[in-house]
């Protein structure tokens, strides 16, 4: 009667570690047979700005700004570059999305203003298309900030990121944020050190589109 006890047990065994295989090879085909959809960004080739030398002082010659963006799993990366000749900690690079989905670019989008210095504060897009910064303490931004003296900036800005006061709530979450189809996006540049007495503009600022698709 003992050994025929034991059997059965082994039997019970035996039968939830099936079953169990079975679960989990069954979960393992569910998460492959159906992916997460992902979002990208058209075109994916470079968004390219310029100015003459007339119409800003950041550099004698035609001033360049360009932008890259891609999505990867609802995280946002952002490239940037600035022909600028100089640097200085608060030169600076702004972007602003339409975070509130109303089709266009307001001040009820966030301002994300990035220091060179790789910090950042809060921000507001100004009526001439620059940016007005808060009197708040700086704290390490999302940007990660490179120079050359022979080529300039490069911006590296990665989303989301959550700023230090509220960490419940992303600063800009592109998830969130983004919409399937045409997006509007302000950016700028500001060259705090401009010493050019020409005629022209220390800060430059544009505004575009870009479609995201799944």
């Amino acid at each position: 009667m003992k050994l025929a006890s034991s059997g059965r047990d082994d039997w019970k065994l035996l039968s939830i570690l099936l079953m169990f295989g079975l679960a989990v090879s069954l979960a393992i085909n569910v998460f492959y047979a159906f992916p997460s959809q992902r979002r990208e960004i058209v075109p994916q080739s470079e968004f390219v700005f310029s100015w003459d030398s007339k119409s800003q002082r950041i550099v004698n010659e035609t001033f360049v700004l360009t932008l890259k963006m891609w999505l990867d799993n609802q995280n946002l990366t952002v490239v940037a570059t600035a022909n600028d000749d100089e640097y200085d900690w608060f030169d600076y690079l702004g972007l602003v999305f339409d975070s509130n989905q109303n089709g266009h670019i307001d001040t009820g989008d966030e301002a994300i203003g990035l220091w060179a210095s790789n910090y950042t504060v809060t921000s507001t897009l100004l009526e001439f298309g620059l940016f007005g910064f808060s009197q708040a303490v700086p704290v390490r931004g999302p940007q990660d900030v490179t120079f050359d003296a022979s080529k300039g900036y490069t911006f590296t800005v990665h989303f989301p990121f959550y700023y230090p006061t509220r960490l419940d709530t992303p600063w800009f979450d592109p998830g969130a944020s983004l919409v399937d189809g045409m997006n509007q996006v302000h950016v700028c540049f500001y060259d705090d050190n401009s010493s050019q007495t020409s005629r022209g503009q220390a800060g430059v600022f544009s505004r575009f589109s870009f479609e995201l698709t799944k």
